[in-house]
């Protein structure tokens, strides 16, 4: 009797922690789709920033905005 008490307890500890695992993986699955996406947000936004910069530097562009300052600056 007491070997089947010790294995029912083993088997409830067993389902305990395995429940535990699962609840912290799922956590972890949550923080990591959490993380995704602000890394997934931040490359779009420096996407942006980046073609922005390249239209700016494309000769039209940059003769235009070379031109503007000079005036500006009474060149």
């Amino acid at each position: 009797m007491a070997r089947r008490m010790r294995r029912g307890l083993g088997a409830r500890i067993a389902r305990d922690e395995a429940q535990e695992l699962r609840t912290r993986l799922e956590h972890v699955e949550r923080e990591l789709l959490a993380l995704q996406d602000s890394v997934y947000r931040d490359v779009r936004r420096q996407d942006g920033e980046i073609a922005e910069l390249r239209q700016q530097l494309e000769p039209p562009n940059l003769v235009r905005a070379l031109s503007d300052d000079a005036r500006r600056r009474g060149l």
